[in-house]
């Protein structure tokens, strides 16, 4: 039940406009965590007046009676899990455009320092009548005050850009030198100032989060800041007092770790004197309150996975535990991770597989975790795992060969947890103080390969662990010691995190600043690296050492299905005869007829596939709507009405691998189709027709030509589909050079491999002999022409290509179109080269800029 609190009068209507000193204003609260509502609910006291209150939920969310108890008028909807509390705002967007003023809030977790951040922004915000008033009046006094919210919150952009730098140069062009944002995106705001970027970041770019940086939440975050800083508008900072000033010359806070440090100290506090902060059961608490199966953990342990797992507690995380025992680690590990996904336990002993768990999450594996076998159980179960945990035999030889076997199964930022290494020091469990093959030993060689950068002797890393591969007869890989970000050695515990490369790299010296009194000058050492004494070597790259960028490869097959059932049954059994299988299949009903769509749940009831009904938004938004349900790492797309060869897999996986020890941001590696006609008969071996030069990768030569990459020929990365925006729907015809376009742009390189993984199947109901072929042509050169391609004579050229690109495009459907639709084909050329002249004026008949 929602806490009652006195509070002073106050009106709330829904769609309507209210108005307040010449302000029409709305509160937006994205009410991820339901249980937070009390405080929003007390907040909103503050507002005098009338106001218009939406707030966004998550699906399966059954809150609206609360919130409506309180606010009769009140909007509320149910979004999808993704973006955030941006990807909401963003679809509100235009509808609260015609306010003049809206405050932005949002849930955050119910755990130490979220918990305060939460508090100390909606306080700023709407912490008291003073405060609203403050907000409200500055923005009804000056119609350049756009953006507005608490001092410590507000951050300089250029020093806090980090992975996000790149997406938003492409989106907005050059970044102010001087501009800032609000840390959390809490804010109050002009909403008809932002109302682009419900544009240029629509609900189909937002992926499931993960708290990398770079997520395109990150980007909108600081983009409202740089918007407001390009158009010269005014921010206004509170804290008590004001103050406005032009975005662009007002400097945020430019070392945001002393706000860290501040609510880390008041967390601590608080923990010391009992303060309510919200927080769930400590795990010892779930440990001690525990009635089900017997669960066996040390006091000292537990205190460490408090500190260790405060970030995860929330997340929707898949964990393993290797060692079952009585069961009741997972039983509580479920409790502690309420947002969880899978709990899987392996044991040997096969009485652990009798053990019922009333919790559907929660399964148990019977099978040797260090036997390959065990591995392959789990892949199938999970894929990727967030935490595994080691708390099995506690023999040196089994530690060592489940964590090389487990480790690739890790999520970037994950956790391999080994309890019990007591044990190592122990001859009972091939373990000793001075034992050079025992468990901890091994760990301490991994925490020498984290440093291998500053070796002084050349020397392999296989050669560091010939001792455990010759005791243990370990299948031992070096790659996977590449990806270790750190390892943290406790008392009978040790902590292994994942990382990517630039996290596990020491990276370029950086100095900075103007005088060294004490020292010297140093700045011809800025962007160095560190090279050990007496030895020559340049980029850590060049080291020559066996670990790659190599990472394990989980495949999400997605196959949209529109009225396809003569095919779906050899497109599937295509996937099913795969020498590498993929982790899943998705098949998207693409809107089918009704009889189609009987048909497909029928067959699909016999098939280990995923099948998702949507809409009818053609192959793109098809192909989308699968790829945001995948769980593999890469996707390949697969026509309804093609086939994979059997080396389709292995062949794109085998090339990513070779191509990423050499590629630092590889987004998508192809190969060849076979053309096929209606009854499977091979026409044509090979089709791409640019073997010796694969890949323009200038982006404006790049759009010169067909790119002729068939998406079921490729592989793709999901992380850099998604980061690109994906396919655009409203293409059917080009859909394809759009998307490897916008990876390009987006930073992305690719691969060929000249080898046929696929048959294409030719016939006449195929989208590019359809009409909806041109509209789709008309829109993708309309959309490329309108491009700002960079320089002057960038644009030129680019242009120039496009033009070349649209004539012969449409002299090949000229050939055999019949004399009706030869005239709409004139049609959407003399339409396009209209558009190109209105975007770019100065263009001139011959495709060239007459610019000055």
């Amino acid at each position: 039940m929602t806490k009652k609190t006195h509070r002073k009068s106050a009106a709330v209507s829904g769609d309507q406009d209210q108005v307040f000193n010449g302000d029409s204003c709305a509160v937006v609260i994205h009410l991820y965590y339901e249980e937070q509502w009390p405080d929003f609910e007390e907040a909103l006291q503050f507002i005098e007046g009338t106001f218009s209150l939406f707030v966004t939920l998550r699906p399966e969310s059954r809150f609206d009676d609360e919130i409506r108890a309180r606010f009769p008028k009140a909007v509320v909807l149910r979004v999808p899990n993704i973006g955030r509390d941006v990807a909401p705002f963003l679809a509100l967007l235009p509808r609260l455009r015609k306010f003049d003023l809206v405050c932005k809030l949002h849930t955050k977790r119910s755990e130490g320092q979220h918990n305060l951040w939460r508090r100390s922004l909606v306080d700023g915000l709407l912490g008291s009548l003073e405060a609203v008033r403050a907000y409200r009046n500055a923005f009804a006094g000056d119609p350049d005050l756009v953006l507005a919210g608490p001092r410590d919150y507000y951050l300089d952009g250029p020093t806090h850009e980090g992975g996000s730098k790149k997406a938003l140069t492409l989106q907005h062009g050059p970044l102010p030198e001087t501009y800032g944002f609000f840390a959390g995106t809490m804010f109050w705001c002009r909403p008809s100032v932002f109302i682009e970027l419900a544009e240029m970041y629509p609900q189909s770019c937002f992926v499931a989060h993960t708290d990398g940086d770079g997520q395109p939440e990150h980007v909108v975050e600081r983009a409202f800041g740089s918007i407001a800083a390009a158009q010269g508008k005014k921010i206004m900072l509170w804290d008590g007092e004001a103050t406005l000033g032009k975005a662009s010359q007002l400097r945020g806070n430019t070392d945001f770790q002393t706000i860290y440090l501040r609510d880390d100290k008041k967390v601590s506090e608080a923990a010391a004197t009992n303060a309510d902060w919200g927080a769930k059961p400590t795990l010892s608490q779930l440990h001690q309150e525990h009635r089900g199966f017997v669960s066996d953990k040390w006091t000292g342990n537990l205190i460490h996975y408090e500190r260790l797992l405060r970030d995860f507690r929330d997340r929707e995380i898949r964990l393993l535990e290797i060692g079952v025992q009585n069961g009741g680690s997972l039983q509580i590990w479920s409790k502690y991770f309420e947002n969880g996904l899978r709990f899987i336990g392996c044991d040997i002993d096969p009485g652990c597989g009798k053990l019922i768990y009333d919790d559907p999450r929660i399964s148990v594996l019977i099978n040797d975790a260090g036997a390959p076998i065990a591995r392959t159980q789990a892949l199938r179960i999970c894929g990727q795992f967030d935490l595994i945990i080691d708390d099995g035999s506690h023999q040196s030889s089994d530690i060592i060969r489940a964590f090389l076997s487990f480790f690739p199964m890790l999520v970037r930022d994950g956790l391999f947890i080994v309890e019990d290494m007591s044990c190592s020091f122990w001859q009972e469990f091939e373990g000793g103080l001075d034992r050079d093959t025992s468990s901890l030993a091994f760990f301490m060689e991994v925490a020498n390969v984290i440093n291998r950068e500053h070796w002084q002797v050349e020397a392999s890393i296989e050669s560091r662990f010939e001792r455990f591969i010759r005791a243990y007869g370990l299948d031992f890989n070096a790659d996977v010691l590449g990806a270790i970000q750190s390892i943290e050695i406790l008392n009978s515990m040790v902590v292994i995190r994942k990382g990517t490369k630039s996290q596990t790299e020491l990276g370029r010296r950086m100095v900075h600043g103007t005088e060294a009194r004490i020292t010297g000058a140093v700045q011809q050492i800025n962007g160095t690296y560190c090279v050990p004494p007496g030895v020559t070597r340049g980029d850590p790259d060049a080291l020559g050492a066996e670990v790659s960028k190599r990472e394990d490869i989980a495949i999400s097959v997605v196959i949209p299905f529109y009225n396809g059932s003569a095919f779906l049954r050899d497109a599937i059994e295509s996937v099913k005869a795969q020498t590498l299988r993929a982790r899943e299949v998705i098949v998207v009903n693409d809107g089918s007829d009704e009889a189609e769509a009987c048909w497909l749940e029928n067959f699909a009831a016999g098939e280990d596939l995923i099948l998702i009904p949507q809409d009818n938004m053609g192959q793109g938004g098809a192909r989308n709507t699968g790829a945001r349900a995948a769980r593999g790492t890469h996707l390949c797309f697969l026509d309804q009405d093609d086939v994979f060869r059997p080396h389709h897999n292995e062949a794109l996986v085998d090339h990513w691998r070779r191509c990423n020890a050499k590629m630092e941001d590889l987004g998508w590696v192809f190969a060849d189709v076979a053309q096929m006609d209606l009854a499977g008969e091979i026409l044509t071996e090979r089709v791409f027709p640019y073997a010796t030069n694969p890949i323009q990768l200038r982006p404006s030569e790049f759009i010169a030509r067909d790119a002729i990459m068939f998406p079921s020929a490729a592989m793709i990365c999901r992380e850099r589909f998604f980061r690109a925006g994906g396919f655009d729907s409203a293409l059917r015809g080009y859909e394809d050079d759009d998307l490897y376009l916008r990876m390009l742009l987006t930073g992305s390189t690719a691969s060929y491999l000249p080898v046929t993984v696929t048959q294409w199947r030719r016939h006449t109901d195929q989208t590019s002999n359809q009409s909806v072929f041109l509209r789709s042509a008309e829109r993708f050169f309309e959309k490329w022409f309108e491009y700002d391609w960079g320089d002057m004579a960038e644009c030129a050229l680019a242009d120039a290509r496009l033009k070349a690109r649209l004539s012969s495009s449409l002299e090949i459907h000229l050939r055999n179109a019949p004399e009706a639709q030869q005239a709409q084909i004139w049609r959407v050329f003399d339409k396009v080269q209209e558009a190109r002249s209105a975007a770019r004026p100065g263009a001139s008949a011959d495709g060239g800029e007459m610019r000055k």
